[in-house]
C-alpha cells in the first residue's frame, strides 16, 4: 500500500466512537494525510465500519505518525485497540502490549521501504 511520494497504512480502532479523535490526533503530524474510508466486512458479514488511510509524503517515515499511537492508547479507557494493516501484514496495539508490538510494527514497515 503505497501513496504517491510516500507510504500508507490502514488503521482501525476497536471503539468506533474514538475514530474521529484518532483521525485528528494522527492528522496533526506534519507530512501526514489521514482519510476516513468505509470498509465493507468480509466473509459474508453484514454492514461496514470505517478505517483510516494514513499516507505520508515528502520523505516523512510512516513510523513518525504511528509512534504516536502509544500516547493515544494510554489516554483512552482500557481495552481500546488500534489495528494497523500495511500490505498483507496486520498488527494490533493496546496500551498493555504497545512496548512489545511497536518494535514489530517498525520492523514490518522497514521491510516495506
Amino acid at each position: 500500500m503505497t501513496a504517491k511520494g510516500g507510504h500508507a497504512a490502514e488503521v482501525s480502532i476497536s471503539d468506533l466512537s474514538e475514530l474521529r479523535s484518532l483521525s485528528a490526533y494522527l492528522g496533526r503530524v506534519p507530512g501526514v494525510a489521514v482519510t476516513r474510508m468505509p470498509r465493507t466486512t468480509t466473509n459474508g458479514g453484514l454492514g461496514s465500519w470505517d478505517v483510516l488511510q494514513i499516507a505520508v509524503t515528502g520523505g516523512v517515515p510512516l513510523m513518525t505518525a504511528l509512534r504516536r499511537l502509544p500516547a493515544f492508547l494510554r489516554s483512552r479507557r482500557p481495552g481500546v485497540a488500534v489495528t494497523v494493516k500495511c500490505g498483507g501484514e496486520v498488527v494490533t496495539l493496546t496500551a498493555e502490549n504497545v512496548g512489545e508490538v511497536l518494535p514489530v510494527l517498525e520492523a514490518m514497515l522497514d521491510g516495506k521501504s
